[in-house]
């Protein structure tokens, strides 16, 4: 009976720690045909740091997330008291965000699929040499997504022949294709190390 019991919950804690809540984007309508957006795929249970915050989620009964910000390393709540936190049904339609960037309408949801062709940032939580390894999360970029950055330059990333790039062009009118893919990337401005895919 009790090696039944710790089998069930062996089964149980992998099970929730295998979830992962989709954060998909959309312009007007999550009932649209195509997402176009930032979107993300973020572990159940974990701490995560993007940008200068960190993030927890916590999974409710299969039916709710809840969302808490935190300073780095989830050790002091954001506000310097309580942590503070946004909950979300699963399946259903939002507007999501993550401190100091706009939210977008998303639809939330678990284990979703990312939207063919987007181009995704894995994020790891360590690297060995050219490997990323451990547990991971992942911001994606729907294909052809653009923006005007702070400095006033136009960016698009796209997915071509499974190539992930980003095309930027800046205020004076020119402009350069960056090719994202290659293996586990530790850049200045990156917390994790990542992989680009699309």
């Amino acid at each position: 009976m009790k090696l039944l019991l710790l089998l069930v919950l062996t089964v149980l804690i992998n099970y929730v720690q295998s979830q992962l809540v989709s954060i998909t984007p959309y312009v007007n309508s999550c009932s649209e045909s195509e997402s176009f957006g930032i979107g993300y795929q973020l572990p159940v249970s974990e701490c995560l740091t993007i940008g200068d915050n960190s993030l927890y989620l916590v999974l409710s009964n299969d039916k709710q997330v809840v969302r808490s910000y935190w300073l780095p390393n989830c050790t002091t709540p954001l506000d310097f008291g309580n942590a503070i936190e946004f909950t979300y049904n699963i399946n259903s339609c939002n507007t999501f965000k993550i401190p100091y960037t706009a939210g977008l309408l998303s639809s939330i949801s678990l284990n979703a699929t990312i939207p063919n062709q987007a181009i995704v940032y894995n994020y790891y939580y360590e690297s060995s040499g050219t490997k990323c390894l451990g547990p991971s999360y992942k911001v994606f970029y729907t294909n052809n997504y653009s923006f005007d950055d702070q400095n006033e330059a136009y960016n698009k990333y796209t997915c071509t022949k499974n190539e992930p790039s980003l095309y930027t062009c800046n205020r004076n009118g020119e402009c350069e294709t960056e090719n994202l893919g290659g293996g586990c990337q530790n850049n200045w401005y990156s917390v994790y190390p990542y992989i680009v895919t699309c």
